[in-house]
């Protein structure tokens, strides 16, 4: 038996579908095949002007546009449909690995954090000790300078 998520997503990829094919047929194909809706239409001074590249200016960008949306909504649709229902949790079980039960939740987690800590515990790595030789003092030759500089 299929779970909700497939049904939504049986739902959502014919909505994308559907609303693409549609919207190829009645925007793109219709207008070819059948004349442009836009053509032909009486301007101000009493002629006909011709707005077929009006009407492709403002059918194109409507077509990317939409189009774009439907084909994320077929998308997600697809992924619902795809997607396994999630296991269901057995907390029975949980509390037979864990070797407790609900009455002493705090002794349990205590237990659970000591052994965490057990674990987790990094022994500390042995520092080898450089022996470093002593620094020598070196001659103030700034001093002498300045001594040199007062007296003359």
């Amino acid at each position: 038996m299929a779970n909700n998520d497939t049904i939504i997503g049986f739902f959502m990829a014919f909505i994308g579908i559907a609303g693409i094919l549609a919207e190829f047929y009645y925007l793109i194909i219709d207008p070819v095949f059948n004349g442009n809706p836009f053509a032909n239409f009486q301007n101000d001074t009493g002629g006909v002007a011709d707005y077929s590249q009006l009407y492709w200016a403002i059918v194109l960008p409507l077509f990317v546009g939409t189009g774009g949306v439907l084909a994320i909504i077929l998308w997600i649709g697809i992924t619902m449909i795809q997607t396994p229902p999630p296991e269901a949790w057995d907390f029975d079980d949980l509390e037979d690995e864990l070797g407790e039960t609900s009455d002493d939740s705090m002794t349990s987690e205590t237990s659970i954090t000591a052994e965490t800590e057990k674990k987790t515990k990094v022994k500390p790595k042995k520092e080898t000790a450089k022996k470093s030789k002593p620094e020598k003092k070196k001659p103030a030759k700034k001093a002498a300078a300045t001594k040199k500089k007062k007296s003359t």
